[in-house]
């Protein structure tokens, strides 16, 4: 009698050892699509959230990523290393890249495409710099920089339903590379270069 629930007991473990060993990967850690140094982060998402308020860092990417949420930046400064890859920043529900008081600056080859509804960038004190700033909603402004200090440079396509670039209160807006602004109105403002 011992010696069959011996058996079975075995049995079971067996059983659940083989069952564990062949699970689906998903239980186990995702591949990671960047690093800060040495450490590597799953999602972009705890990249952002592991620069704190006055660090300055450099995200390098190991893969493509499409990051469907904004990105909010305050008074940190921020370098994508693109290392070859595509970063697309979509954000359905507002702003694609909002910085205020920091700076995004990109290295390597690669591409940094933002898109929102109401603003692709909206910069107000600090420097953005990206691949293209595009804008769906109404009055939808691809690249906004608003106050002295505030610039934004768009190497390729900066577009939006109400103006591709809008430049207000001092604030410097440069589309170079070829790239084309959107239409209905082209541009505002006085500092459009």
């Amino acid at each position: 009698m011992i010696t069959m629930l011996k058996k079975k007991v075995l049995l079971l473990i067996l059983t659940a050892v083989l069952l564990l060993g062949t699970m689906p990967s998903a239980i186990q850690a995702a591949d990671p699509v960047c690093q800060i140094g040495s450490t590597t982060y799953a999602t972009l998402g705890e990249a952002l959230n592991a620069v704190g308020p006055g660090q300055t860092q450099t995200i390098k990417l190991l893969s493509n990523i499409n990051y469907n949420s904004g990105i909010s930046i305050s008074s940190k400064i921020i370098t994508f290393d693109l290392n070859g890859f595509t970063l697309n920043v979509t954000n359905t529900a507002g702003t694609g890249l909002n910085l205020s008081n920091g700076n995004v600056y990109l290295i390597g080859q690669g591409s940094l495409n933002v898109t929102g509804t109401n603003y692709g960038v909206y910069v107000s004190g600090g420097s953005a710099t990206v691949t293209s700033a595009r804008a769906t909603g109404n009055d939808g402004k691809g690249a906004y920089a608003i106050g002295f200090g505030s610039k934004i440079t768009v190497s390729g396509n900066a577009t939006g339903i109400d103006s591709g670039v809008y430049a207000d209160n001092g604030g410097v807006i440069t589309v170079g590379g070829g790239g084309r602004l959107a239409v209905p109105r082209l541009y505002r403002g006085k500092n459009i270069r």
